[in-house]
């Protein structure tokens, strides 16, 4: 028998709550507070595609987040991007999160590119199949679209902008409906080579959310991540540690309602860039 559409959409909710940020986000954004938008690392196909375009290295990358309060609940994202060009890279990613009787699946790809000394663009697009019920029988199925930009207002400030799908439908019981744009704006400050500030302001045309983070880099091979996120009032910490090509960066996350999160993740760099 089916579920009634109301529980459908409070289960669609009670997933967003979880997973709003970290779904395919990420380790370094989510332990800095943050969606991303002004944040390069191996998860730029799902927060700002314009990244891509500053990347030094062809990568493979593997994460992992376990949300503690909810048994069984797992989120397992993969990553992969290659320098197709000196100004520009090309990314695909896969990430599944879920418990038994509900699963998400996101496939997605990316592209970006330097247009000068000052500014990259980027675009992404993908597919999210969401599953409800105890045989996966309910379907939510969404399109996704973003593109982004970044541009260097000197050599300290950088800032990033992200628009989030502008074209989605979701299907809930064959019943179309329409979700709203998401505008994401942020700036990173560097004013020494230890230290990085992060500022991130999201706008979904309904409401409005400020994150804030801040990376402590004591050495070149350790950085050190505190961040807190205004729309769910999460606070999170994080570390992350290079060793040549290998980086591996993790996050501990503290949700009011829902509790501490963890996440870890793998990145190996392959080819250099020219």
């Amino acid at each position: 028998m089916k579920r009634p559409v109301s529980s459908i959409r409070l289960s669609v909710f009670f997933f967003w709550l979880v997973s709003h940020h970290s779904f395919g986000q990420g380790i370094v954004a989510s332990a800095l507070g943050l969606e991303g938008t002004a944040v390069a690392d191996g998860a730029a196909l799902f927060q700002n595609p314009a990244m891509l375009a500053k990347q030094q290295f062809a990568e493979i990358s593997i994460q992992h987040y376990n949300h503690f309060r909810i048994g069984n609940w797992n989120d397992l994202s993969i990553f992969g991007s290659t320098v197709t060009s000196p100004r520009s890279a090309f990314s695909a990613g896969y990430s599944l999160q879920g418990f038994p009787g509900f699963q998400t699946h996101i496939l997605g790809i990316a592209s970006g590119m330097t247009c000068s000394k000052k500014i990259a663009v980027g675009i992404a697009g993908g597919i999210e199949m969401m599953r409800i019920g105890d045989a996966l029988t309910q379907r939510s199925n969404s399109l996704i679209a973003k593109a982004g930009l970044t541009y260097s207002l000197s050599s300290l400030l950088q800032l990033g902008v992200v628009i989030n799908n502008p074209h989605r439908w979701i299907t809930v019981n064959d019943d179309p409906e329409s979700t709203s744009t998401e505008i994401s704006a942020g700036i990173s400050y560097e004013p020494s080579r230890n230290f990085t500030w992060y500022v991130e302001l999201n706008h979904d045309m309904v409401s409005g959310s400020c994150n804030s983070g801040i990376q402590y880099n004591p050495s070149e091979n350790i950085a050190c991540r505190i961040g807190y996120n205004g729309a769910s009032k999460q606070i999170s910490v994080g570390l992350g540690f290079l060793y040549k090509i290998l980086c591996i960066d993790a996050a501990v996350l503290h949700h009011p309602f829902l509790g501490v999160s963890t996440g870890i993740s793998i990145r190996y760099s392959i080819i250099s860039r020219s």
